[in-house]
This record gives C-alpha cells, sequence and structure tokens, in this order.
C-alpha cells in the first residue's frame, strides 16, 4: 500500500498545482487569454521515446488519446506503450488535466491512470566464467514473463496550435506502475512531442461576454 500511496501522491501534486493556478486566475484574465477559441475536442499522438534510446528491434514508446477540453478542465481516453530494452508496458489510459491557455499556447498538468499488461526479459538464471587468458565474463539468459499491470502517471505538456485542425506538442511524465514482470523496477520517466488535431464546434466567444 506504501508504494500506491506515493503513486497517487505524486500524481495528485502537479494537478492540485494547476487548480491553484486556475482559480488564481481572475475571470477577465480568462477572457484576454482565450481571445483564440479552441475546439473542444482533439486526438492526440505522441512519441515518447526521449529519455532512454531504444536498441531493439520494436515499436517505440507512444502514446494517443482522445481528449475534451474544457475552460480549466480537460479529460481524456487513450493508449499508452512504454517500451525499454528489457520490458514493455502498454494498455488504455484515462486521465484527468488542469489547463491554462493563452491564446494559442496551452499548458497542462494532468493525473493519469492505465490498466494494461507489463511483459519482462530478465537475466535470472545466467553465469559468469573466467575465459582462457584469465578474463572474466558473463553468458546471459533471460527469463520472459507477462502479467496485468496497473500504473498512475503525473503529465506535464506544453501545445501550441499553428493552424486551426494541427497543433504540436511537448510532454513529460512520471509513472508508477505494479506488475510482476516489472520486478522492483517500477518507475518510469517518458519525455516526448507529437501532434494534436482539434475538431468540434468551436465554443462561445469569451471576448463577446459582457
Amino acid at each position: 500500500m506504501g508504494s500506491w500511496s506515493r503513486s497517487f501522491q505524486t500524481a495528485c501534486v502537479p494537478v492540485v498545482c494547476a487548480a491553484a493556478m486556475a482559480v488564481a486566475l481572475p475571470p477577465s484574465a480568462h477572457a484576454q487569454a482565450t481571445g483564440f477559441v479552441p475546439r473542444p475536442l482533439s486526438v492526440r499522438a505522441d512519441w515518447l521515446q526521449a529519455p532512454e534510446p531504444l536498441t531493439r528491434n520494436a515499436l517505440p514508446s507512444s502514446a494517443v488519446a482522445i481528449a475534451w477540453e474544457g475552460a480549466t478542465v480537460g479529460y481524456q481516453l487513450g493508449f499508452l506503450r512504454i517500451a525499454r530494452d528489457l520490458s514493455t508496458i502498454e494498455g488504455g489510459t484515462a486521465g484527468i488535466e488542469l489547463a491554462s491557455r493563452f491564446n494559442r499556447f496551452r499548458i497542462a498538468l494532468g493525473a493519469t491512470g492505465m490498466v494494461g499488461v507489463a511483459m519482462a526479459s530478465r537475466d535470472t538464471t545466467g553465469y559468469d566464467f573466467v575465459g582462457a587468458g584469465g578474463g572474466v565474463g558473463h553468458t546471459p539468459k533471460f527469463d520472459y514473463s507477462k502479467a496485468g499491470a496497473n500504473g498512475v502517471g503525473a503529465t506535464l505538456s506544453l501545445e501550441y496550435e499553428f493552424f486551426d485542425h494541427l497543433g504540436l506538442r511537448l510532454t513529460a511524465g512520471s509513472w508508477r506502475f505494479s506488475g510482476a514482470p516489472l520486478g522492483s523496477a517500477t518507475t518510469r520517466r517518458t519525455i516526448g512531442a507529437g501532434v494534436t488535431v482539434p475538431f468540434g464546434t468551436r465554443t462561445a466567444d469569451v471576448r463577446s461576454t459582457p
């Protein structure tokens, strides 16, 4: 329970900070910041392999999601994959974001939960040896395992909409997972970039509100 308590606290801290930021911003500032009226829905796709380049032949770390954006609160459903040289975690995600928008620029802090699977190979039965010249070597023997996994993460996203239906994203996240194949290596960091494709009917322009 201790690790899950720490995970929950990790995910909640940025959300609380974003809430304080949103509350501190007066309505007039919101109106001025929202001269550009965003579309309420978007499809997002992110490449997340930046922290640890992948040396094996596999799909890279990535995330896709469909999101709804309110004035300060947003929700998203999607899919997350975090691939490392000896492990992969992937599954469905659901999350909440608290954001501030300044014209076409948007910054969001979020908390996301994941339910899926973890797959890992671990060198559990390898052995060391001494060569003919006295050199010491190691022969690895990997055991593969796969099991269900759950996780929670805290994310930071920066977006800028260049065109009416296209924007660029920078994102970073800190994750903690449970799952027997992972052993004690339960944390992951993600950093990457992607695109957002907004769609849907624009909300009323707040600049026209008295």
